[in-house]
């Protein structure tokens, strides 16, 4: 629960520092919400496209969280490990 909630801080204050992120974020969750509602006529290209842009953003995050707190680097790599598939 520690480590959960010094993620969600690191992440807030990242987020709150950064507008920007914040906005890719909201945006990005505007897509997929849109190619879900596109049912079977989305494409595997669309997905494949929204979810590599879903990485660089993740990437991103994780990068400014790190800068603001590097003590996250053992979670994020606890993570990783736990969720492979997800890791950037």
């Amino acid at each position: 629960m520690a480590e959960k909630a010094q993620l969600r801080k690191a992440r807030e204050t990242v987020l709150a520092a950064n507008p920007g992120l914040q906005t890719q974020r909201a945006s990005l969750r505007q897509q997929f919400q849109s190619l879900r509602s596109q049912g079977t006529s989305a494409t595997p290209a669309e997905w494949a496209a929204l979810r590599q842009q879903k990485q660089a953003l993740r990437g991103q995050v994780r990068a400014a969280e790190l800068s603001v707190d590097p003590t996250l680097a053992p979670i994020f790599a606890k993570l990783d490990a736990a969720h492979p598939h997800h890791s950037t």
